[in-house]
């Protein structure tokens, strides 16, 4: 009926909106209820094998390091990076810390508690070469730079609205090709 359709058009545009906001011209949006649903989500939507690694730092909120940390009782390995004095990462770091067996990058671009922004996009051109996915957590940066996703090459981006001037309970997980299984089935 009428107010289906209004209400339809709406959250169309809003998807929309996002996806420009992000620089977004493919993929996939998905609203969730915040940075920490859209990061659980890729993490356990990534059909983990005993053996496959993750590498993350430091540097994470434990809302992009707990989920990873919990896939070790599942056999996933975890490689934990360290920044530099100055609170950056370094990218050959990272190059020499992928092997075979690693399917995942995931970092913050800035950090929630020292404000560095780190060096994104020499590590998902490493990510690229290597074949590896990368995560970026974008709570803190995507409220006070401007992303765009094409530029920065990642594969997944997450981040939420409360820390935009919206409301608390929104949320975003972009997908640059939504390989993950979804949590939830049924409804549309």
């Amino acid at each position: 009926h009428r107010l289906s359709q209004i209400a339809s058009g709406m959250y169309e545009g809003a998807h929309r909106k996002v996806a420009e906001f992000i620089g977004a011209r493919g993929g996939v949006l998905v609203f969730t209820k915040n940075t920490t649903e859209g990061i659980n989500t890729v993490a356990s939507g990534l059909g983990w094998q005993k053996g496959d690694r993750v590498i993350t730092t430091v540097l994470e909120h434990h809302s992009n390091l707990l989920p990873w940390l919990r896939l070790r009782e599942r056999g996933v390995e975890v490689e934990i990076i360290k920044p530099d004095g100055d609170g950056i990462l370094d990218p050959a770091d990272f190059e020499t810390a992928i092997t075979d067996k690693t399917r995942l990058v995931a970092i913050t671009h800035a950090s929630n508690v020292i404000g560095t922004i780190q060096p994104v996009r020499e590590i998902s051109k490493i990510c690229k070469e290597k074949g590896v996915l990368i995560l970026l957590d974008g709570a803190q940066s995507v409220p006070h730079i401007r992303i765009d996703v094409k530029d920065l090459e990642v594969d997944f981006l997450c981040f939420s609205g409360h820390k935009m001037l919206g409301p608390t309970g929104t949320g975003v997980l972009w997908m640059r090709d939504p390989q993950i299984e979804p949590l939830f089935l049924g409804g549309g």
